[in-house]
């Protein structure tokens, strides 16, 4: 929208709770409804990013439609979570491939695609950072009340989602092993949907 892109379809959805039963649900659900997109606006090429589960559906809809795919962020790994199996089960269904790194084009190769349709472009996604105005420090510490004499940690957790403990156990854990820093200032960040 800032880039004054028209945008002919958007989703929003509340991932309140996130279980591994609700993302069937969100597939199912989203499945009919991404077909009728592509059917409706019969791209020559869908252009999809990463891993997530939302991108996945999507990435089904076109490839059973007989839709080109082209996936960014392909050969990457996710060490602990359902990731990696999302994003190599959309690099199989893709005929073309933007790696951002020269190890991720060589595993989209060794995955068995064909060199011919495997690009190294970078990052997307460093590019936008590298135009983000940043916070000024002292901004930062007073705006979060931060004792500017203390160390500080940044704290952000990702659940293991291929993991066994369920996440609010896996936060448990985290948050129990930093229980007697209490010299230190702590900046958490959000954590993503799972």
């Amino acid at each position: 929208e800032r880039d004054d892109i028209q945008i002919n379809y958007s989703i929003k959805k509340n991932y309140d709770n996130l279980s591994h039963d609700k993302i069937v649900d969100y597939i199912s659900k989203t499945l009919p409804l991404f077909k009728k997109i592509i059917k409706k606006s019969n791209p020559n090429l869908v252009i999809v990013l990463g891993d997530r589960f939302e991108i996945f559906a999507f990435t089904l809809a076109a490839f059973f439609l007989k839709i080109p795919i082209a996936h960014i962020h392909g050969g990457e790994v996710t060490s602990g979570a359902f990731d990696d199996n999302i994003r190599h089960s959309i690099t199989k269904f893709s005929n073309f491939h933007f790696a951002t790194h020269n190890i991720y084009k060589k595993r989209l190769i060794q995955l068995g695609e064909s060199p011919k349709a495997v690009f190294l472009v970078g990052s997307p996604g460093v590019e936008n950072f590298r135009k983000i105005e940043k916070i000024n420090k002292k901004k930062l510490f007073k705006e979060f009340f931060l004792d500017k004499n203390k160390k500080t940690i940044l704290l952000t957790f990702h659940p293991e989602t291929n993991s066994i403990i369920e996440y609010n156990k896996q936060i448990d854990i985290v948050l129990r092993s930093i229980k007697n820093l209490k010299k230190e200032n702590f900046i958490f960040t959000f954590n993503n949907s799972d």
